[in-house]
């Protein structure tokens, strides 16, 4: 009998805290109750976008800002420390800014950096920065060997960027053509 009362307190707690870091507890963002993912509809909610249907997103009347992230790949780095295989994630520069987020330190990318050949340009997850720079603030303008290519530091995310799952050691621009009609789903948008 103690062992079901046990397992019924144990399930009754998990479902509050589901609960209460989806329901209760905002995002840690700005204004987050105007903050949304947006896609296509699933069984299972909000499902990825094509780059193809977040532009057309992007058109949409209500909407203020809308931006565009491809979570959950791997690079390897080579920089201060070891080599290392880390956590990346892709973004357009519109995604801070729709998220109401800055750089901790320096500044986020910039338009023409989303564009296939652009400046190769990064930015630093918090726990990363703090972890393999040791939160050093002269990071900014350092070299960061990423796959094989240099790419200069020039900001460092704050540490709820990774309200949404976004959880990522570096951070890349996502270098989609403007009018792309890649059709793959595999990109997260995100409106205000």
């Amino acid at each position: 009998a103690s062992g079901v009362l046990t397992l019924g307190i144990g399930a009754s707690v998990a479902v509050f805290t589901l609960i209460d870091q989806v329901l209760i507890k905002p995002l840690p963002l700005p204004d987050a109750s105007r903050v949304m993912v947006v896609g296509r509809s699933e069984h299972s909610g909000v499902g990825p976008v094509s780059p193809l249907q977040y532009q057309h997103l992007r058109s949409l009347d209500g909407v203020i800002s809308i931006g565009l992230a491809q979570p959950g790949a791997q690079v390897n780095i080579v920089g201060r420390g070891p080599p290392e295989v880390v956590s990346a994630t892709f973004i357009d520069h519109t995604l801070l800014p729709t998220l109401g987020l800055h750089p901790v330190l320096g500044r986020n990318f910039a338009a023409q950096e989303d564009q296939p050949h652009g400046p190769n340009v990064v930015m630093l997850g918090y726990g990363f920065w703090r972890r393999r720079y040791d939160g050093n603030r002269e990071v900014l303008g350092q070299a960061l060997i990423v796959n094989g290519r240099a790419y200069t530091i020039v900001g460092v995310l704050p540490a709820n960027f990774d309200a949404l799952d976004f959880r990522a050691d570096v951070v890349l621009p996502i270098e989609l053509p403007a009018n792309s009609t890649d059709d793959g789903t595999n990109y997260v948008a995100v409106a205000r």
